[in-house]
């Protein structure tokens, strides 16, 4: 029913008591707000929990009139995702890593052309390439997961990792230069990766 509606009509109608709008607004984002949750945490019963946690947030939020409409409503609700994983990380004294997923395409984003698709039969299979990316230093692994998964512009990164443009900019790049080096993709493919 609310399927063609905007994020800030759904928002303006739950707002004014439509549980089914918010509803709708929550299954159009819940699985990317999920992976994003489970990338960063590792650990499905956690992600769940947090789940709970970022959408209970979300209504709190919302209900308290304290949501700002001119954002877009999945780059905040990331935001909100991405702080209470680095909360549950402070409880529990650990530090983030992330698994890769299938609908996630390694070999393009690192800039691979369709004959370096033969790659991953090199490193066996794509949990080789989990492990290349949980040995990038937090600092990248964090901005790589945030653009990738969480979908976010880099200045939204950089404001939500407190870092300058410039330094998300350039820790995505390490993080992509990094990958290709551990799957020997050819540095001249680098251009492929920036956009």
């Amino acid at each position: 029913m609310y399927s063609l509606s905007s994020d800030l009509e759904l928002i303006q109608l739950y707002r004014k008591g439509n549980t089914q709008a918010f509803e709708t607004l929550f299954y159009r984002y819940q699985e990317k707000i999920f992976s994003t949750i489970s990338f960063l945490v590792k650990d499905t019963y956690a992600a769940e929990d947090i789940m709970q946690d970022v959408f209970c947030r979300i209504i709190d939020t919302i209900h308290a009139g304290k949501y700002n409409e001119e954002g877009k409503f999945l780059s905040w609700a990331t935001c909100v995702a991405h702080n209470m994983c680095m909360d549950y990380f402070r409880k529990i004294k650990r530090k983030p890593t992330i698994l890769t997923g299938d609908n996630m395409d390694f070999m393009q984003l690192i800039g691979a052309t369709d004959t370096d698709r033969e790659l991953p039969k090199k490193v066996e299979n794509f949990s080789k390439i989990e492990d290349y990316i949980n040995e990038l230093p937090d600092d990248q692994r964090a901005v790589l997961v945030l653009k990738i998964y969480g979908n976010l512009k880099f200045h939204e990164i950089a404001a939500l990792t407190g870092c300058s443009l410039n330094t998300a900019l350039g820790r995505m790049r390490y993080a992509i230069s990094g990958l290709r080096k551990k799957l020997q993709v050819p540095e001249k493919r680098a251009l492929a990766a920036r956009h």
